[in-house]
């Protein structure tokens, strides 16, 4: 024991002798290996490219407004839309037509173009067959898209309305609410326009002497009554034809009124 504890005092002075007298050997080999220790212990750098993080694993990436979403590439901000609208690319073809993958990879949820693309579908399902025909198979994707995209996007919705239909903008939003349910047009169900000016009237229990605000607040009313979705029990056909009564009604007095010039179906040559 003690000659063990001996070798260590002589191996304690001997480091000691080499500190003072060889200083000039000893602490820059020192100094090497504590940076030689540092250097291959350390983490490894994460190097930023064009696209990526290197040596960061790939997560699944959120949709809506993330930075992840904004900052992605377009090949990556395609399929989290794709994913969202619950669309295969055939299909997102289909719907969106060749320039498809361009719309889908706007870096910004509520980009204009995309709402007014979404816009121009909701009016080409409801009034153009042959467009409904081809995609009826997907009709409440469809439906879930548009109303989605509404939803993010309701000042660029209101603005697209107003500025295509003017006054009949009302009428549009109901057939659309119409649509959603037994996916065809007020206009398709009762394609007559059999009421006249006094019917009318009458219907949205109004006189004839009825202001424009008079009018549109007492359709706003009666629509939302007899709305079908409001309507569910024995009483839904009933609503359903009065629904449409309503729409025909208000639609009636807008075309025989001086306040308006256009009806309603010229939004099939949207």
């Amino acid at each position: 024991m003690v000659g063990v504890i001996a070798v260590g005092l002589v191996l304690i002075l001997l480091v000691i002798a080499l500190l003072v007298y060889f200083w000039y050997i000893t602490i820059p080999a020192i100094i090497l290996i504590v940076v030689i220790y540092i250097l291959r212990n350390r983490k490894p750098r994460i190097k930023k490219t064009s696209s990526c993080w290197e040596a960061v694993p790939k997560q699944e990436t959120s949709y809506d407004n993330s930075d992840s979403y904004k900052q992605g590439s377009n090949e990556t901000r395609i399929a989290i839309m794709l994913k969202r609208f619950n669309l295969s690319e055939y299909e997102a073809r289909l719907v969106f037509g060749e320039r498809w993958d361009n719309i889908l990879c706007k870096k910004n949820m509520r980009n204009e173009e995309l709402a007014h693309t979404v816009l121009d579908i909701q009016t080409k399902i409801m009034f153009v067959p042959d467009y409904r025909e081809k995609v009826i198979h997907i009709i409440d994707e469809l439906i879930q898209i548009i109303d989605s995209v509404i939803k993010d996007n309701p000042k660029t919705a209101k603005k697209y309305l107003k500025k295509q239909l003017g006054t009949y903008e009302e009428i549009y939003i109901q057939n659309w609410e119409f649509f959603k349910v037994y996916k065809k047009t007020i206009i398709e169900v009762n394609p007559g326009n059999e009421l006249d000016k006094i019917e009318s009237f009458n219907i949205l229990e109004l006189p004839e002497t009825a202001t424009i605000a008079q009018i549109k607040a007492s359709f706003r009313r009666l629509a939302k009554k007899w709305h079908p979705d409001k309507n569910k029990t024995g009483t839904k056909t009933k609503a359903e034809q009065m629904f449409i009564k309503i729409n025909r009604a208000y639609e009636t007095i807008l075309e025989n009124s001086y306040w308006f010039t256009s009806p309603v179906h010229t939004v099939a040559k949207i």
